[in-house]
């Protein structure tokens, strides 16, 4: 399978994780300070010059499910099949899956200075890593997948970890 596939199939597979875990234990039944995902429009978070700059590569417009976006992805333009994934999920999710994370036999790493707290996941399927963030009640995700030479062969997962932190702290300070 291309490497782009699993890169795909693992943020699917995240991003499912995520909704089935809001599914059965998402939301607090109050307000309790936290903040609206309908409030959210993460393709307004990020500029295309800000993922550039992590990256290395032109993307185009972010894209996302609704307005305003509660998941957006941008992707390289050009030959390259590199992806920018950000996504929000309810507060109560984030302990959950990280646990899920562990149980399922991936690698789960704190990262320091993004965000109140964050942890990087990385699955056997990819190199790719998916970086947590917590800032004060939000919960994003988000992942740089970058493809080196386009769109053949992954990059060093340091290298996507650095985008993703760097991508990171931009989005904690927005939130």
């Amino acid at each position: 399978m291309p490497a782009f596939l699993k890169s795909a199939c693992l943020c699917a597979v995240s991003a499912a994780g995520l909704l089935l875990v809001t599914a059965c234990g998402g939301g607090s039944g109050g307000s309790g300070g936290q903040t609206d995902a309908t409030q959210l429009d993460l393709c307004s978070v990020l500029t295309a010059a800000q993922i550039k700059q992590a990256i290395g590569m032109e993307v185009g417009p972010g894209t996302g499910a609704d307005a305003p976006a509660v998941g957006c992805s941008w992707l390289a333009t050009g030959d390259s099949l590199s992806t920018v994934t950000l996504l929000y999920t309810e507060p109560s999710t984030y302990d959950a899956m990280k646990q899920i994370t562990a149980q399922a036999g991936m690698k789960v790493t704190k990262v320091d200075g993004v965000g109140d707290e964050a942890y990087a996941e990385y699955d056997s399927l990819t190199a790719a890593p998916l970086l947590y963030i917590k800032k004060g009640s939000t919960i994003v995700f988000v992942s740089a997948d970058i493809m080196a030479g386009g769109t053949t062969g992954r990059v060093p997962q340091a290298q996507d970890l650095a985008a993703d932190k760097q991508l990171g702290t931009i989005i904690a300070g927005a939130l």
